[in-house]
């Protein structure tokens, strides 16, 4: 994720009007191709936001396959198309991975770390239970209802919204007993997802007002509290041990005691130890190039810096790197051998980041 916007809000805003798209396709044959165009173009800047996008285009074909009604050449055809507009919009993706080596696409692969699957039940219920908290605890609870049960009325517009909620869960939850998965990374299933928990609501309305009233006002409540201890930067007495908060706290703190350091040792360039310290330094430090460089703690010309993320590939150490070097490590860590005659610890910066846990960051310098 990243620190100034999470990469779930640009995929679902594009994801959602690629499916908005896909239904006007449905609803109106006679602007089919296209609808089924402008969905592929939306899939692809989705795809560009977070590689889940593709997901839709496993909801699609398996639709296509098994639920479609439109004639064979229909299916083949829109097929093509969405196929082709979704790799024209995802084309700088597509052309960075093939100059280098598919490194996004392998950091994908990094995240699932299915390398060490250990398979376990516990990660599939751990990650189905988070799920009522990322969708709403009853509105959740009726989509679960909603994918297993059959309407008599309008069945077509039921599958084609399972399509698009069943693949993306039930990849997930595969991923979850293998190794682990984040609660956020079946976000994907809810676009459709709400469209069918919404019909479901609109049908009970008549009959059980109670239960979307309730549904809906749950959802609403717990939006708005989130929204408050954002606000304030503290969930307040309902802090789990691991805040989620702490990731975000106490940058400001660290960057000013870098910037104090660096006047102090008269450092040309602050080389930070792992990505997100390179993410936040080159925020805070944006406006002060080109006195102040910053790198990352790899060699340049080292396999770390042609095929590792973004900051080692852009910003490595190398011979022309303005030195003095002021060297970030972790807590009782050394700076990497290849920066040699490493002088230090000669600083430690610690800040609170929750109840129980600190960021604490020593400081080397390097002539």
């Amino acid at each position: 994720g990243s620190f100034i916007m999470s990469t779930d809000s640009i995929m679902l805003l594009f994801w959602s009007a690629g499916f908005a798209s896909l239904c006007t396709a449905f609803m109106k044959p006679q602007k089919l191709y296209t609808s089924i165009a402008i969905a592929g173009a939306f899939i692809g800047i989705a795809t560009l936001g977070k590689y889940a996008g593709l997901y839709f285009l496993i909801g699609f074909a398996g639709w296509l396959l098994f639920s479609c009604s439109w004639p064979k050449l229909t299916r083949v055809t829109a097929l093509m198309i969405f196929i082709s507009f979704v790799a024209l919009f995802a084309s700088p993706t597509i052309i960075f991975n093939l100059s280098n080596e598919f490194v996004t696409v392998t950091h994908v692969g990094d995240n699932a770390d299915l390398d060490r699957a250990q398979p376990s039940i516990t990660g599939l219920i751990t990650f189905v239970g988070t799920q009522f908290f990322v969708f709403g605890p009853l509105v959740f609870f009726l989509l679960l209802a909603g994918c297993v049960s059959a309407y008599i009325n309008n069945q077509d517009k039921s599958a084609l919204l399972r399509w698009f909620i069943l693949p993306v869960l039930g990849a997930i939850c595969v991923q979850a007993v293998l190794r682990e998965a984040n609660a956020n990374w079946a976000v994907a299933a809810y676009p459709a997802a709400t469209l069918l928990v919404a019909r479901m609501l609109a049908q009970m309305l008549k009959r059980k007002i109670w239960l979307p009233l309730t549904a809906l006002g749950t959802n609403f409540i717990l939006s708005g509290l989130l929204t408050f201890c954002l606000g304030i930067g503290s969930l307040g007495v309902l802090t789990p041990n691991s805040d989620p908060l702490r990731r975000l706290r106490a940058w400001d703190s660290l960057a000013a005691d870098a910037a104090s350091l660096l006047a102090q040792t008269g450092a040309r360039t602050l080389v930070t130890h792992n990505r997100a310290e390179a993410a936040l330094m080159h925020w805070h430090f944006r406006n002060q190039s080109p006195d102040i460089s910053l790198a990352s703690n790899v060699e340049a010309s080292s396999y770390a810096s042609q095929f590792g993320n973004h900051y080692h590939r852009s910003y490595p150490v190398s011979s022309s790197t303005p030195r003095p070097l002021l060297v970030m490590t972790g807590s009782n860590e050394m700076p990497p051998p290849f920066l040699k005659n490493a002088q230090g610890p000669i600083a430690t910066s610690v800040h609170k980041t929750s109840t129980n846990r600190a960021r604490r960051i020593d400081f080397w310098i390097v002539y």
